[in-house]
């Protein structure tokens, strides 16, 4: 009778214990304010995100583009508040369609990084694709053993209206389990991709088109026969110049990118790289 209520006591330890460490590391995300998910302004309007956390935060901004260190953007500390001792402000002023996206704030622990995100949405009427490509088509690299393909014409606005148009036609069964996220754009299922020559994104505004146009491109994950020559040990002298060649196949439609790694790399000012395709 005690081994059991011995044993009942463990059990609740741990499982106190459990549910405390959870709760620890749910505590160390940072808090974003305002706390919606998603916010909604204007062009020219300004972004105001204020960051708290239990350490020093850090941004990354919904443009990939645009840096802290960019016109338009400010950093600076502000207030803290109890239980969160470390406070950023983060200010983005004239806002464009291309800042529409994720605003994350990062507080970094013990080598994890705790991260609470924002999505922003900045309406333009006449740019209503964030990375609009109208007259010259994005291309899609789309490798043989992928089950689906994102056609990346995510919109400024949540609530626009765009159509996914295939050349040739999508069928009716791609039609159906067609996925659209205005945040994302369409994800498409996708066995021979390629076989499309272009998808176009389109969209109506005030009785104006628009559209997006993307290329699906072939790539290769294939890589065989590398090697280096010569193959053996080289000798030579101080001053001389060493020639080696690192060549690979692929299949068709692959590229092959070339990284070379010697001793004292960094401090060698004197290498060069040049790299030739050639049919087999």
């Amino acid at each position: 009778m005690v081994s059991s209520d011995r044993f009942r006591l463990v059990v609740v330890i741990l499982c106190c214990s459990s549910l405390t460490n959870g709760h620890s590391e749910r505590g160390h995300s940072p808090k974003i304010q305002p706390s919606a998910n998603q916010l909604i302004l204007q062009k020219d309007d300004q972004l105001n995100l204020v960051c708290r956390g239990h350490g020093p935060v850090h941004w990354t901004l919904g443009d990939h583009r645009r840096s802290i260190s960019s016109e338009g953007v400010k950093v600076e500390q502000c207030d803290s508040k109890h239980p969160h001792p470390h406070c950023s402000r983060l200010t983005v002023t004239y806002l464009s369609a291309s800042d529409t996206g994720k605003y994350s704030c990062i507080y970094s622990k013990d080598g994890s990084d705790h991260i609470t995100s924002t999505y922003v949405y900045v309406k333009d009427p006449e740019q209503p694709f964030v990375e609009p490509h109208y007259k010259t088509p994005h291309l899609l690299g789309v490798y043989s053993h992928e089950t689906s393909l994102v056609i990346p014409c995510r919109t400024s606005s949540p609530d626009a209206a765009v159509k996914l148009l295939g050349l040739p036609a999508l069928s009716a069964p791609i039609v159906d389990k067609v996925v659209w996220k205005p945040e994302v754009g369409f994800r498409i299922p996708c066995g021979p991709c390629t076989a499309y020559s272009m998808f176009i994104c389109y969209t109506n505004i005030n009785g104006t088109e628009f559209r997006s146009q993307y290329i699906p491109h072939g790539q290769s994950s294939v890589l065989t026969n590398v090697k280096i020559t010569p193959e053996r040990s080289v000798r030579v002298l101080v001053g001389d110049t060493l020639i080696l060649n690192c060549t690979g196949e692929t299949t068709y439609n692959g590229r092959i990118n070339f990284t070379w790694d010697f001793p004292r790399r960094k401090e060698n000012l004197h290498h060069s790289d040049q790299t030739q395709r050639q049919p087999c």
